[in-house]
């Protein structure tokens, strides 16, 4: 399972650097960072994230390079986290929802 989890990770972040910067993201969104999976990762989940991570006032912007990756990491984890979950059936066990939705 480790494996799987570890090729989803590089699946993500090869996807992210192999996109082209000219061409159209993923849904068409703008927004767009990565994708894990099914799971899109956008700027609102950033600026989510350097929130939770930074404090409240936190913006991506007041952020150093290496503070949004280390941000942008911990959601391509968080999305492996979730893929996992759903590949061992334990996605739907209540505290479980709760723990990964936050």
């Amino acid at each position: 399972m480790l494996l799987r989890s570890c090729f989803a990770l590089l699946l993500s972040i090869t996807s992210c650097a192999s996109r082209d910067a000219d061409g159209p993201a993923p849904g068409g969104s703008a927004g767009f960072i990565a994708q894990v999976g099914d799971y899109p990762i956008e700027m609102a989940d950033l600026e989510q994230a350097v929130a939770a991570i930074f404090g409240i006032e936190a913006t991506p912007a007041s952020r150093s390079q290496e503070d949004l990756r280390i941000a942008v990491d911990a959601l391509i984890a968080a999305r492996v986290l979730v893929l996992e979950a759903e590949v061992r059936g334990v996605d739907r066990e209540p505290g479980l929802v709760a723990t990964l939705d936050s």
